[in-house]
């Protein structure tokens, strides 16, 4: 076809977007969630709630800290992607 039909787009070159929108977070601080842990050879899910939340632009999704039941913070305040943690309120 040697001729362009007048009806067809033109393709072009889009610029990403700087400032993409940030979906919100999955948890809201307090909210029970589990995670598997691993303990003396044995994999099981446990128990914990939200403590800290942030947004990770470098990986693009939410982390957050983890408080256990008695009140500390669980594994020295390490930071668990989203996708690690399910939730418990149902």
């Amino acid at each position: 076809m040697s001729q362009m039909d007048a009806s067809m787009p033109l393709k072009g070159w889009v610029e990403p977007n700087p400032y993409p929108l940030q979906r919100g977070s999955a948890y809201d601080l307090g909210d029970q969630v589990s995670i598997l842990v691993t303990e003396n050879g044995r994999s099981f899910y446990r128990d914990f709630a939200i403590r800290a939340r942030r947004f990770s632009e470098a990986k693009d999704t939410w982390e957050y800290q983890l408080t256990e039941i008695g009140g500390t913070s669980y594994n020295s305040g390490a930071w668990f992607s989203e996708i690690r943690l399910r939730d418990r309120s149902g």
